[in-house]
């Protein structure tokens, strides 16, 4: 008789290895599905200097006070206008006194 052991298979068989790289695929699906996915998408908007920021700021502004300040349609199909903001404060006025 031999007194040397001799093992049948290795120590570290297979099926832990493909369990445990299935437990870390599962770990990393959840954390995605409960912390990625919900992230906001980049804008994409292209802008990257300071200079092109203001520029892109200044846009915003001019389009902002043009339609607070001019006539213009909404929905010309509807028959529905955008007022100037002194004329909407003026009309809403007019509406609160002859409401007494």
């Amino acid at each position: 008789m031999s007194d040397e052991y001799q093992p049948s298979g290795s120590a570290c068989g297979g099926i832990p290895v493909i369990a445990t790289s299935l437990g870390c695929a599962l770990l990393l699906g959840v954390v995605w599905f409960v912390y990625v996915k919900d992230q906001p998408a980049s804008l994409g908007d292209g802008v990257h200097t300071v200079e092109q920021r203001v520029a892109n700021l200044d846009k915003l502004h001019v389009r902002e006070n043009k339609m607070a300040t001019e006539y213009g349609w909404v929905d010309k199909d509807k028959g529905i206008v955008r007022l100037p903001i002194s004329r909407a404060v003026e009309l809403t006025i007019e509406d609160l006194k002859s409401a007494k």
